[in-house]
């Protein structure tokens, strides 16, 4: 899945904020935008929910300072 940062000063705040979960690789694509994949178990349409929901919880550390994040796209997708 792709997720862009709203401000490019967030890109690697959000970054070590989801790899610091054992199953998340996290690449930087872009200067505002992140490349997530998780291992394990999930099947295709249970990724993007988790996805989301993790990247919604670190928005709600970042909002008052105003970070946050879209989730665009999946993997390989236009």
């Amino acid at each position: 899945m792709r997720v862009r940062v709203s401000d490019t000063e967030f890109t690697e705040e959000l970054a070590e904020f989801l790899r610091a979960s054992p199953d998340a690789i996290v690449d930087q694509i872009a200067d505002d935008e992140l490349e997530v994949s998780l291992l394990g178990s999930l099947d295709a349409s249970t990724m993007p929910m988790e996805i989301y929901l993790r990247v919604r919880a670190w928005e709600s550390t970042a909002r008052d300072r105003g970070g946050g994040a879209e989730v665009i796209s999946p993997s390989g997708a236009g």
